[in-house]
C-alpha cells in the first residue's frame, strides 16, 4: 500500500492549527511547545514534517513555525480580544516591539476580517497558500479590512 500524497492546502491547515494551540496554549501560561519531524518521508509519517520532502525546501508548517517563533517570546503579555468570529481565530499579544494580533482562517475559503482601527497602516506578516513554500510574505495594511486566503495565518503588528 502506498500512501497518497497530501495536498497542498493540508500544509497551511497543520501550520493553522498549530498556531492556535500556539494561542491557546499561551493563555494557560504554557511557554513551550514541540513541533516534531523536520523531514518526514512518504514511508515515515510524512503529514508531521516539516520540510516538502519532494523538494527539500521547508513547507508552511515549517514557516508559520518560524513566523510565531520571529514575533512572540518570553515576556509577551496577552491582551483582551474579541474572538467571536466563526470563520476566524484571534489574540492580540502585547510585545516588545508593540502591539501584535495573531490571525489565523479558519475556513477552507477566503474570509474578509475586520481589524482594530489602529491597526490599519500595519505590517502584516503571513503564511499563506500563495506563499507555498517559501518565507512568510509581508505587506502594509491598508484600511481595516483584511483578506485572508484559505487557512492563512498572519502576524499584524501595530503600535
Amino acid at each position: 500500500y502506498v500512501a497518497k500524497a497530501e495536498p497542498q492546502s493540508y500544509w497551511n491547515l497543520d501550520g493553522a492549527m498549530y498556531a492556535y494551540i500556539h494561542a491557546e496554549a499561551a493563555k494557560m501560561g504554557i511557554d513551550v511547545l514541540g513541533e516534531s519531524q523536520l523531514v518526514g518521508y512518504p514511508s515515515q509519517f510524512p503529514s508531521v514534517s516539516m520540510m516538502n520532502y519532494n523538494t527539500a525546501e521547508p513547507n508552511p508548517r515549517f514557516w508559520v513555525l518560524k513566523l510565531l517563533k520571529d514575533n512572540f517570546g518570553p515576556g509577551d503579555k496577552l491582551a483582551e480580544t474579541n474572538n467571536s468570529g466563526r470563520s476566524f481565530y484571534g489574540q492580540a499579544f502585547i510585545t516588545k516591539r508593540g502591539n501584535a494580533l495573531l490571525v489565523i482562517n479558519k475556513r477552507n475559503r477566503t474570509e474578509q476580517i475586520t481589524l482594530p482601527a489602529e491597526a490599519a497602516g500595519a505590517l502584516v506578516s503571513l503564511v499563506a497558500p500563495s506563499t507555498g513554500d517559501h518565507a512568510a510574505a509581508q505587506k502594509i495594511q491598508a484600511g481595516r479590512v483584511l483578506s485572508m486566503q484559505p487557512f492563512e495565518v498572519a502576524v499584524v503588528q501595530y503600535k
